[in-house]
């Protein structure tokens, strides 16, 4: 086989630059709200191990994830069912994990406008 130009750092996709990260998978907290719950109060040693075999007291969750940086304290948990999520709120909220009491509270979407605060427009003929 003659010798063929494979492009800038070497041997085609994969070895050289460029090609990007990815975009992910998008979360895994997308879905409906009455399915996850708001978990606060968490000490700074737990993991999201230790969450999930806390909340399992209450119901089977599908997906546990402890936030950190601005959000260190809380969490979230997914469920597969409404009613496992309404149960784990109802019996664990105010419950003791890693000597800490926890809240436990249904999961409340951030409204849009909350999410990209837009200036109020100044009525026209207004000098500014």
């Amino acid at each position: 086989m003659p010798w063929m130009w494979m492009g800038k750092g070497g041997y085609g996709k994969g070895f050289g630059k460029g090609y990007g990260k990815g975009k992910g998978k998008g979360g895994r907290l997308t879905g409906a709200p009455e399915l996850k719950v708001w978990v606060g109060g968490l000490a700074p040693e737990v993991k999201w191990k230790d969450l999930q075999t806390h909340v399992d007291q209450a119901g089977k969750s599908a997906w546990v994830e402890v936030f950190s940086g601005k959000n260190a304290g809380t969490g979230a948990v997914v469920f597969k069912t409404a009613e496992d999520a309404a149960n784990c709120v109802r019996t664990l909220n105010g419950s003791i994990l890693a000597g800490q009491t926890i809240i436990l509270d249904a999961w409340v979407p951030r409204p849009k406008d909350e999410a990209n605060p837009v200036a109020p427009e100044a009525p026209p003929g207004t000098v500014l």
